[in-house]
């Protein structure tokens, strides 16, 4: 399954996700500063995705009361890389994470590599292998999308001083 992911940079972030026939397969909706929702086509909530975590950020996805994984950043000097111990997935990128892939056990499970960012819309191209792990590549997107967001405001912080 090929879909496309836009992304309004924004505090209240938006999401949209299409197939190649540009049909709207998923939303995601920033509720606050540690909360984000991943909706199907039809309006109906199927992901949260909640931000914890005390020195560093922990992301925890529930695809209703189920918790389904959770994500924080392992520390790499080469590249990026996030363990997804309650799926099995590895997710591993370039430095800048314009491109990465998740894997199980060594096998592809989606690739993901960024278009373009015009105009504070952020564009990428999601290849899943299998359609029934489409909602949780999805909130994997949008969790590593949120991390590097984050990153990005600390160094211009951090520049600004």
């Amino acid at each position: 399954m090929q879909l496309l992911v836009q992304e309004k940079v924004s505090l209240n972030g938006k999401v949209e996700v299409k197939d190649l026939n540009e049909k709207l397969v998923f939303k995601g909706k920033n509720a606050s500063r540690k909360k984000t929702f991943l909706y199907d086509a039809e309006g109906n909530k199927i992901i949260t995705i909640k931000l914890g975590g005390f020195f560093t950020p922990v992301y925890t996805i529930k695809k209703g009361k189920q918790k389904i994984a959770k994500m924080k950043q392992k520390l790499s000097l080469v590249s990026p890389k996030f363990n997804i111990k309650e799926l099995g997935w590895e997710v591993k990128g370039n430095m800048t994470f314009t491109e990465y892939h998740i894997t199980h056990n060594g096998e592809k499970v989606a690739d993901i590599n960024k278009k373009s960012m015009v105009a504070l819309l952020e564009t990428y191209t999601v290849d899943i292998v299998n359609d029934d792990d489409a909602a949780a590549v999805i909130a994997v997107v949008m969790v590593v999308n949120r991390i590097l967001q984050q990153k990005k405001g600390n160094l211009v912080k951090s520049l600004k001083r």
